[in-house]
Order: C-alpha cells, then structure tokens, then sequence
C-alpha cells in the first residue's frame, strides 16, 4: 500500500514538474516576441508628495502616455503619430526599495498611510509591422522627457498664458463712446484677477528686473486711474455717442422721467402748503409766568411744522432743479437735431481727442499685458526649473533569441529528469 502510494507521488511530481517547465517554456515564447524601449524620469513639485497636481486636480500618471502628450512626444521626435500608437505606451510607477514593507507596517499598526510616487517608467512595445521599429521606439523615448516637461509647464501655466488673448478679445472700437469705460474696466479687472492670483500663488517673487507682482498691479492701477478717468470725463461731460439716435432717444426718456417728477413734486408742494395752513390755524397763545416781573405770552406750534415746511420747501427746490435739467436737455436735444456748424465742429474735436486717448490707453493696458506675460514666463521658468528630471534614457530591452529560449528549455527539462530520478530512487528503497 505504501509503494502504491509513493508511486502515485511519483507521478504526480513528474506531472506537476512537466506543468512547470510547460508555463515556463509557453512565457518564455511568449516575452521572446516582443521587444522593448524604456525611460524613465521623475516629478517634484509642491503637492505631488499628496498626489495633487499644481491646480489642485488629482495626479493619474496615465496622463503621461495620454494622446495629447504622445503627439507632442512624437512632435518632439520628428515622427508622424497615429492612434493605434497609443496601445504600446505603458506609465509604471516605479517604487522606492523597502516602500511596501512601510506600508504593510502601517497597515498592520491601523495608520492611514498612503505613498505617492513621484517616479514613472514609459515602457514602449517595439511593433515594425505597427510603423514602430526599435530606431523609431528609441527616438521617441529619448524625446520622452524634455517632451512630457514642455506639455506639464504648458498646462500648469493656464490661465496665464491667456492673458493677452482674453484682453485682445475685448476690442473697444466695437462699442459706442458710453460703452468704452465699461470695456476698459473689464480689462483691468481681468489684469488684477490674474495679477492676485500669482501674487497669492508666491508673493515674494521677483523678477530679473526687480518687479513684484504687487509692483506690477500698482502701475497699472495708476494707469486706470489717470488715463481711463480722463476718458471717462470727457464721454461724460459731451454725451458723446457714435449713434444719434440712441442719444435722441435717451434725452427723450429723460424728458419724459423729469416732466413725471416735476409734477409729482407739484403736488407735493401744494398739498404741503395746505398743510401748513391748518397748522397755522391752530396756533395757540399761551400766558406763562416770566423770569422777571410779568408774564410772557407764547405761540404753541403743532410738531408736524417744522417736517411740512422742509417738505414743502425741498419739492419747490427740486422742481426748480428739475426744470433746469429740463432745459439743458431740451438745448442739447435741438443741438442734436439742427447742429450748427460750430457745434459740429467742436463734436468732432473732442471725439478725436477721446479717439486719441483710447488708443494710448489701449496701447499702454497691451504694453502692461506684454511686461506681465514676460515676468509670467520667467516665473513659471523658475517655479518648474526642475519639475521633470531623467532617470535614464532610452534602454533597450531585448526579445530572447532561440537559441537562449532552448537552452532554457533543456535547463528546465534536465531538472525535471533529475528530480524524477531522484524521486525513482527514493521509492525502490522505500
């Protein structure tokens, strides 16, 4: 019964060790088929060490062999991309030694610790029949790096980078004079969002030329305040306009308002005045005992008084206003519809003079967009100075040849003889 059983362990050892040497042989043939190119490089900038990207979005290293960086990879290589490509590109993280055993301990001990690595490795499958032979596969990977670090710098620098395409977008000669302040105001407010939020991002910068972004956003609130004020004062006080008809229409609305409230006010004096004369009806005198000898006599005025006679005398005073408005208006609505010669002339003066003034604030709000694209560039130069460093370039990794995979192969089969043997042995002394 013994000699059975050992006989059947026998068996199942030589099958169990022709099972391996099977797998190792099916893996070998499998890995001798293909062939591959690797690189490898790191990231360091603030918040990867918590796995968050510089806006704050959680870091996936997929985005590495993302098709948008492959393009510019391939861009970067001088070689045409397509996007069957992608299926050959792996990201592995690559982990510090001893990094899982630390985790393993923490885990065991109930603490929440949680690595992010900062290190990736690009394996890039060779495939000539796919248009990706080993020349090609190494071109790529010796882009890899400086490739991925322009796409990385290019991203985090958004929205700055946009700056001057926003304030370009905003062209105030599309507007009417009125309009033109309110252009303006949105350019300078769009300059100052983004100039707080680098001066948030790292106050103490400088740049080559000793400018804060403080510094910066101070000259430009001057600029507003002198240059656009000036505009401002000058649309303001003429009613300038590139369109009559709208203005025309406008002094018509205003006509027609203070006409509603001259006569709202009217009746408020009146009613007030009226009042008033109940009121003074009903005075009384009073005799009270004086300081001195004698007696005083006094007039006891009801409290409403003194409120009625401010009312009354506010309504009479702003119709009086009112119906100075209203004839200013009405000399500029004739001026609009009968101009005298003169008139147009001096129209025409002061809308070149505005002309004039917008377009050096225009030029000078450009300028500041210029100087402030500069620094933002040199910033982000030195903020991401070494945000991408190589750990090794392009390395081959080659297919195995017939030759290594037989002789493998016999290695393997020679074993498995030489533990059947053994084990033959074992059971005829047993």
């Amino acid at each position: 019964m013994k000699k059975r059983i050992k006989n059947i362990v026998s068996k199942s050892t030589v099958i169990i060790a022709a099972l391996i040497l099977t797998l190792i042989s099916s893996i070998l043939i499998i890995i001798s088929e293909n062939e591959y190119i690797t690189t490898s490089f790191s990231l360091q900038f603030e918040g990867i060490e918590r796995g968050i990207n510089p806006d704050n979005t959680r870091l996936d290293y997929n985005d590495i062999v993302s098709e948008k960086v492959l393009k510019e990879v391939f861009a970067a290589a001088k070689l045409k991309y397509k996007e069957e490509y992608k299926y050959n590109f792996e990201v592995i993280p690559v982990l510090p030694e001893g990094i899982e055993k630390t985790l393993e301990k923490s885990r065991k001990e109930g603490e929440d610790y949680t690595y992010f690595p900062n290190e990736f490795l690009i394996k890039i499958k060779v495939d000539s029949g796919l248009g990706l032979d080993k020349a090609s596969c190494i071109k790529v990977a010796n882009a890899y790096k400086a490739a991925y670090e322009q796409y990385f710098i290019s991203k985090y620098s958004y929205p700055f980078k946009e700056l001057g395409q926003v304030i370009d977008y905003l062209n105030y000669e599309n507007y009417d004079y009125p309009e033109y302040i309110e252009i303006f105001k949105n350019e300078y407010n769009i300059i100052y969002s983004y100039l707080e939020l680098l001066h948030r991002d790292d106050p103490e910068f400088k740049s080559s030329v000793g400018y804060t972004f403080l510094d910066i956003k101070e000259a430009v609130a001057r600029s507003q305040n002198y240059d656009l004020n000036k505009i401002d004062a000058l649309i303001s006080k003429y009613q300038l306009t590139k369109d009559n008809s709208k203005l025309k229409i406008k002094y018509a609305y205003m006509l027609r308002r203070y006409a509603l409230e001259k006569d709202k006010n009217s009746k408020n004096y009146q009613i007030s005045n009226e009042l008033l004369s109940i009121v003074k009806n009903n005075e009384k005198d009073v005799i009270v005992p004086g300081l001195t000898d004698g007696t005083v006599s006094i007039t006891l005025i009801n409290d409403n008084y003194d409120t009625l006679a401010k009312k009354a005398t506010d309504a009479r005073k702003s119709s009086s206003d009112i119906n100075g408005e209203i004839l200013e208006i009405q000399q500029e609505l004739e001026k609009l519809t009968n101009p005298s010669p003169e008139y147009q002339a001096k129209m025409n003066l002061i809308k070149s003079e505005v002309d004039q003034l917008a377009v050096e604030l225009q030029q000078d709000i450009t300028d500041k967009v210029e100087m402030i694209t500069d620094v933002v560039d040199e910033y982000f130069d030195y903020k991401y100075k070494n945000v991408v460093t190589l750990v090794h370039d392009a390395t081959v990794i080659p297919k195995l040849s017939k030759k290594t995979i037989l002789i493998i192969f016999l290695a393997s089969l020679c074993l498995v003889m030489v533990i059947n043997t053994y084990i033959s042995a074992k059971s005829k002394k047993g």
